[in-house]
């Protein structure tokens, strides 16, 4: 899922720069949120490594949150 997110942002940044968009510093904010999100995530499977079931609850939460209030950049 994540991996996803930052895939299509790289993707949507390469394409608006081909097509002369304008929308490229508002994927680069994305793409930093989805780095810094991926890295939180990263810390909680160390912090929770004897309980992946609350990793998977924590991070769905951050998840959640962050796509909640991503910037969306149509």
């Amino acid at each position: 899922m994540r991996e996803g997110a930052i895939l299509n942002c790289n993707l949507g940044i390469c394409s608006s720069h081909l097509h002369g968009g304008d929308k490229v510093s508002c994927l680069n904010q994305q793409l930093s949120i989805l780095r810094a999100t991926e890295t939180r995530m990263m810390a909680l499977d160390q912090q929770y490594a004897t309980n992946p079931a609350r990793a998977n609850a924590e991070k769905s939460k951050i998840w959640w949150d962050v796509m909640k209030t991503m910037p969306q950049c149509n």
